[in-house]
């Protein structure tokens, strides 16, 4: 892999093989390659998504969410977890993927900092705000 002017190349040595091709090296950003969390958190219920993004153009996806109940009448608690993988890519500002789970698709994809910690980027997916799991510089 060479990263040269905020492009990356990357290149395969040939091995004979007839497996799958690789994709092109402007369609999977190294801007975009790691891990990126949303977290929902409230005094009865937490929820939490992470998205791994490689770059070789596949991803794992992993959520937990759980709640839980405490009145007069109730008590209790409910929680759930949910994981995926597949592959991904960009193009313009549409991220497409095709889910183990669920099969083909695409987010609007936008990059943003964080509102109260602007040293933190964020890439934004119809709207839900995934945050670095790493330190990086904030977006330009």
């Amino acid at each position: 892999t060479l990263t040269a002017n905020g492009r990356r190349a990357v290149y395969h040595r040939p091995d004979g093989s007839q497996g799958k091709k690789s994709l092109p090296a402007d369609r999977i950003p190294w801007e975009l390659v790691g891990q990126w969390c949303y977290l929902n958190m409230n005094s009865n219920a937490q929820s939490s998504r992470c998205i791994t993004l490689n770059e070789n153009g596949t991803y794992v996806y992993a959520a937990e969410s759980s709640r839980s109940v405490n009145t007069n009448e109730f008590s209790g608690g409910t929680s759930s977890q949910a994981n995926d993988n597949g592959t991904w890519y960009v193009e313009g500002d549409r991220i497409f993927y095709h889910s183990r789970v669920s099969g083909a698709g695409s987010y609007k994809l936008e990059k943003r900092n964080h509102p109260q910690n602007v040293n933190d980027p964020m890439i934004v997916l119809d709207g839900d705000a995934f945050v670095t799991a790493t330190q990086r510089p904030p977006w330009k």
